[in-house]
């Protein structure tokens, strides 16, 4: 079975499977990790800002799956020649994590005692960031446990994010972030720098078929194959350009052509799997191509679009694109928004999106 799967994907030009995980430690990891040159420049302005002035804390927010953990290990990786960093994938309880950061800050002491006051703790802790070697970073993965943690641990937690001489760097899904600087005002003084991960671009979607094909791929051949650059935008428009979606769905459709033995991989084949979807294709059913090219540019253009923006980008009349509109509009796909003057404005709703993603 292993060896018929070897020679399916070098069939394919590949030698593995392009959409592995990619930990911070593997060799790798570098290579697939997708330029967010915006959020690197504020994370590099506020070190610059941190070793000269007091804290300033950043949160990155986003969707789940946008790609914050990879950017936070990313982040880590680049940093930690410079200045120690401590990392948690989770959030612990609040003694618990305390004494863990105070054996970062200080080596050589004994970990506090589990039975310690927590507000003793977390006075001990503030305290030894003070005195500790070096410009500690500490770095918090998955802060939305923090919902269902009791009242004071919580408060202990924000006293500690505001006084602590550390940088704080965290990810927090968006949803739940809101839900936690509406429980806790105070949160919000703990965190100068609040940074939205927005979905990957078109461009984006390609660099990383690029990048991790490039790992996979047997021989220096170019480009995306054994995809084709329309069978990745696709994929990536499925996806609503959500990196942990695109790699889901990109195997789902590599997997699939393996069985079939199929050595290229086009649009339509990547279509027909997402029509055979319990889920996206009772909503999908009975739509002509029309239709679904008029959605699939909606989801890529994430904006309202208005009819004759359709109408060129289709190649259709404006009356044909108004048809297509009234269908979606029925079938709950697309919302047309209040907007000034006649220009009408659609765009994909929520409820559609939920179901792709």
């Amino acid at each position: 079975m292993i060896s018929d799967i070897e020679e399916r994907l070098g069939k394919m030009g590949l030698v593995k499977s392009p959409f592995l995980n990619y930990d911070a430690d593997n060799p790798d990891f570098s290579k697939v990790f997708v330029n967010r040159t915006k959020e690197l420049y504020k994370i590099d302005l506020a070190l610059e800002y941190y070793k000269t002035q007091s804290n300033r804390n950043i949160a990155f927010v986003g969707p789940s799956r946008i790609g914050k953990t990879t950017l936070l290990l990313y982040i880590m990786m680049r940093i930690r020649k410079q200045f120690p960093c401590l990392y948690f994938e989770y959030l612990l309880r609040f003694n618990e994590f305390c004494g863990k950061c105070l054996v970062f800050l200080n080596p050589d002491q004994a970990a506090a005692p589990d039975v310690m006051d927590s507000r003793e703790l977390g006075n001990r802790f503030i305290a030894g960031s003070g005195s500790s070697k070096g410009t500690p970073i500490i770095i918090i993965d998955n802060l939305e446990e923090m919902l269902h943690m009791p009242e004071e641990e919580v408060e202990g937690f924000i006293r500690v994010f505001r006084r602590a001489k550390c940088l704080f760097i965290i990810a927090c899904t968006e949803r739940e972030w809101a839900q936690l600087m509406s429980r806790h005002q105070k949160l919000k003084y703990a965190f100068a720098e609040e940074i939205y991960i927005p979905p990957f671009s078109l461009k984006n979607c390609m660099e990383f078929f690029q990048s991790r094909i490039s790992i996979a791929r047997k021989g220096n051949a170019e480009g995306i194959l054994p995809f084709t650059d329309e069978a990745a935008r696709v994929i990536g428009i499925y996806s609503c350009f959500i990196p942990g979606r695109i790699n889901d769905l990109a195997n789902k459709v590599i997997f699939e052509a393996l069985t079939e033995d199929i050595e290229t991989i086009q649009p339509d084949f990547v279509r027909d799997i997402i029509l055979r979807s319990p889920s996206i294709g009772s909503w999908l059913s009975g739509l002509n191509d029309k239709e679904i090219q008029a959605i699939e540019i909606m989801i890529e253009q994430n904006r309202p679009v208005s009819f004759e923006e359709l109408a060129e980008l289709i190649g259709v009349s404006r009356v044909a694109v108004a048809g297509y509109m009234q269908k979606l509009v029925e079938r709950n796909i697309t919302v047309q928004l209040d907007s000034p003057g006649k220009k009408k404005l659609f765009r994909i709703t929520d409820a559609f999106k939920t179901v792709l993603v």
